[in-house]
């Protein structure tokens, strides 16, 4: 059982609903200047005057995963393949005007904001007013009191996605990702090098994180060597166009088997040793690169079975024992900082363990001197999506108008999309949180209390 100390932490109860004009955004935090140049010094950060950084934010996602789109997605989900299609131009609707009000309320120092590759493709024709408009963002931010981390979360090839039908697949028929593939390597190069070259200048970009939750290939594709050769060699392709921003290496969250080596069965029934059908296991591990002024990555949902399956609750040692083992890892091996990029719980717990877990991990990363930054900032819901999956602190139904008509309580959804939202259980999120609010508006549902703990925590970082 979680101790009555950390229940006791959690504070508050949970609130009524919210709208866009009152309670659902939380009062103006006092924001000091974005820090400006960050880089490395030890296991520590610091900033242009030698002072030391501690980051604490939260991840703006920017769905940029994709979109489903009729008639192709449809297609290539017959064809058992991602039917998520990423887009060239990034939605205006995920980062506007009121999300930087809101994000500017925030008690954080730091923004993670993701990308994709297809946004600065060499074949996109919009490649540089998305630069322009990243440099823009960035700039925004600063003026905010925040900092940004730019993350390649959706590289080119198989990427975290496109994960979730691949992964079913065996290694011959999978999508191959940029460590298996000489060429998807060298677009990824040419992606990273093109956005460094538009940000290099800018102060308060504190780092580039070069990939999202990669998997190691099979020692057939070059193994673990291979994905810390590749991690070197593009951590200096992108100090050769930016001498001076921090690179974030992530560690390798998964890793294809080896013949002979027993991976968790695609069912959840066990397990099978591999044959060569390169099945995936979720082991994982950093590794140290030969490069000036970098940081090390990883994530934090332990215990998975808790933060995302929705079981009863967790124990304390299970929360520290993959931090520790980082931390070992950081003080023996790599000599460098450590930031999580991505911390989160999601809504199968009630408010009071989400806190409890919440404060027991902000424990940890303040002892540790280790940034961190919640995952994340807003969600799209709807009538597809599983209201208990969703670990942001926003949801917006962007979609609202598209899959059903009317106003406040005579708002009604087309059949198929009714027909969903019972499935999913998105009929009681809709009435208690959305059923007032407009497409371009947002909610902090229950939120208010992980907000006030994020607060906590960013204090305790100053």
């Amino acid at each position: 059982m979680i101790s009555a100390l950390l229940l006791a932490a959690c504070g508050g109860l949970v609130k009524s609903p919210s709208s866009e004009s009152s309670a659902e955004r939380p009062p103006p935090a006092a924001h000091a200047p974005a820090p400006r140049w960050v880089r490395a010094q030890g296991t520590g950060l610091v900033d242009e005057s030698g002072a030391a950084v501690h980051l604490a934010g939260v991840v703006a996602s920017n769905e940029i995963w994709g979109r489903w789109i009729w008639p192709r997605s449809d297609e290539l989900a017959k064809r058992g393949d991602d039917p998520l299609i990423r887009d060239r131009v990034q939605p205006d609707w995920v980062l506007g005007e009121a999300d930087f009000a809101r994000l500017g309320a925030l008690p954080i120092n730091v923004a993670r904001y993701e990308i994709s590759h297809e946004l600065f493709a060499d074949d996109n024709p919009a490649r540089r007013d998305n630069a322009a408009k990243l440099q823009e963002h960035v700039r925004r931010f600063a003026a905010l009191g925040i900092g940004v981390i730019v993350d390649l979360n959706m590289p080119i090839g198989l990427d975290g996605q496109s994960d979730n039908v691949e992964r079913k697949k065996p290694g011959s028929l999978r999508e191959r990702s940029l460590f298996e593939d000489d060429e998807l390597f060298a677009a990824t190069i040419r992606t990273w090098t093109f956005v460094a070259e538009q940000l290099s200048s800018e102060p308060t970009l504190v780092a580039y994180e070069i990939w999202n939750e990669p998997r190691a290939p099979s020692d057939a594709d070059g193994g673990v060597a291979r994905f810390q050769s590749r991690s070197e060699q593009m951590a200096r392709a992108l100090r050769a166009v930016d001498p001076r921003h921090l690179v974030l290496v992530p560690e390798y969250h998964s890793r294809e088997a080896n013949p002979g080596e027993s991976y968790p069965a695609p069912n959840g029934q066990g397990s099978i040793v591999d044959r060569g059908e390169q099945g995936i296991r979720w082991d994982r591990g950093l590794v140290k690169v030969s490069v000036e002024n970098v940081g090390y990555v990883f994530h934090h949902y332990e215990p998975w079975s808790f933060t995302a399956e929705g079981a009863a609750d967790f124990a304390p040692t299970d929360v520290a024992g993959m931090v520790l083992e980082h931390v070992r890892w950081r003080d023996e091996v790599g000599r460098a900082p450590l930031v999580v990029t991505e911390y989160g719980i999601n809504r199968r717990q009630p408010l009071s363990k989400r806190v409890a877990w919440l404060t027991l991990v902000h424990d940890l990363l303040v002892q540790h001197d280790i940034g961190g930054l919640y995952f994340n900032y807003k969600a799209a819901v709807g009538p597809w999506n599983q209201p208990g999956d969703m670990m942001a602190l926003y949801g917006q139904f962007i979609a609202r108008n598209e899959v059903g008509s009317g106003g406040g309580s005579s708002y009604a959804l087309r059949s198929d999309a009714a027909a969903a939202a019972e499935q999913s259980g998105f009929t009681k999120l809709f009435a208690q949180w959305f059923e007032n609010l407009g497409p371009n508006e947002t909610s902090l549902l229950d939120n208010e209390s992980v907000v006030d703990e994020l607060r906590r925590f960013a204090e305790r970082r100053r």
